[in-house]
């Protein structure tokens, strides 16, 4: 049999772990410090051996850590903390590029008590430290491209406000809302006039610039609780809570002067640009968004029979939960038609589940 001594070789095995081992005493005493813990501290095992760790270490999060320690003697079972949990024990620099987005080594850590072979009780708890910090970095990296994609998925890519699947999930999450809470709710839709003209003359860049600006200085008009959406094409709704048919009016109105008062620049080219709105409150019951949006797009019809360039309003509030006698008004029905019409090509789902407005 070989001459197998294992404390000879034990020094060595430690040393060489790529893991953080430290052991403490009942009075938190370094006992046992590995190549490791040496090279990330930049102290020596003759630096701190028989000193307490918290005085070696003042920046350690003493009370949770004599907390996890003396549970560990008490009941002589074995603990674990994550870097999702407490991200560090021992506040040791990283190795990774400074550009990764982390300020110092993420670490999970198992305490492990530690008996003599007569004991009943550890007489030694040993702290292990894993070096966490790509598995942390990959966590960041995934959760940031996902955000993005979440991102991506709610914004329209040209105007860079919501599309069209966010603005009714949201606008439907705000109906639930007011119907809940007894709030009032108010829409308004609007598009350019002649836009295809604009496209004419200036070209689909010329039309993109003007869609950019529209939505940068609807923006800048809005609350941070109001839902700003491209519809599609040119046209554009704004859902409006807590906010009654006239002070959905004045933010229309608010809307169209802002948007004729001054030409848009195309390169050296301004572009004048006016647009026609509708508006719509709502006081009823839970509903279907698509509603509330026909009868503010109906208002819109009206507004571009009317001579464009204005603002027209739908008579009264909207009760979403009886709509049959919406069906008596043409213009009504020409705005459902066209949604319909609009829809198909790009459906929502039948039901939008869990949808939070902001």
């Amino acid at each position: 049999m070989s001459d197998w001594n294992e404390a000879d070789f034990l020094p060595l095995l430690l040393d060489h772990i790529g893991a953080g081992v430290v052991v403490l005493d009942r009075a938190y005493r370094v006992v046992s410090w590995n190549a490791f813990m040496a090279a990330n501290s930049g102290l020596a095992f003759s630096q701190v051996q028989g000193r307490d760790l918290f005085e070696a270490f003042p920046d350690t999060q003493r009370k949770w850590l004599e907390k996890k320690i003396d549970s560990v003697f008490e009941l002589g079972n074995y603990a674990f903390t994550s870097w999702e949990q407490r991200p560090w024990v021992f506040r040791f620099p990283h190795h990774r590029p400074i550009t990764g987005g982390i300020d110092c080594m993420r670490q999970n850590c198992m305490f492990v008590p530690l008996r003599k072979t007569s004991s009943q009780v550890p007489d030694f708890v040993a702290i292990l430290i894993h070096d966490a910090t790509d598995a942390a970095l990959d966590r960041m990296k995934l959760a940031s491209v996902l955000e993005e994609v979440t991102r991506l998925s709610t914004i329209d890519g040209l105007t860079q406000i919501a599309n069209r699947r966010h603005l009714m999930a949201r606008l439907q999450a705000e109906i639930g809302r007011a119907a809940r809470h007894g709030n009032e709710l108010s829409v308004v839709m609007f598009d350019l006039d002649h836009f295809k003209r604009i496209n004419d003359n200036h070209g689909h860049a010329g039309g993109d610039a003007v869609l950019r600006e529209v939505a940068r200085r609807v923006t800048s008009l809005l609350r941070g609780a109001d839902v700003f959406g491209r519809y599609g094409g040119e046209e554009f709704a704004v859902a409006l809570p807590e906010t009654n048919l006239e002070g959905a009016r004045i933010v229309a109105e608010r809307i169209r002067t802002c948007i004729a008062a001054q030409p848009i620049a195309f390169g050296t080219t301004p572009i004048p640009a006016t647009t026609s709105l509708g508006v719509a409150a709502w006081q009823g019951t839970d509903a279907a968004a698509e509603v509330l949006v026909a009868a503010a797009d109906a208002a819109l019809y009206r507004a571009k029979a009317s001579g464009r360039n204005r603002v027209v309003v739908a008579d009264g509030a909207v009760d979403l939960s009886d709509s049959a006698a919406d069906a008596a008004d043409p213009m009504f029905m020409t705005a459902v038609a066209a949604i319909n019409e609009r829809d198909a090509a790009s459906p929502l789902p039948a039901s939008i589940v869990g949808v939070r407005a902001a």
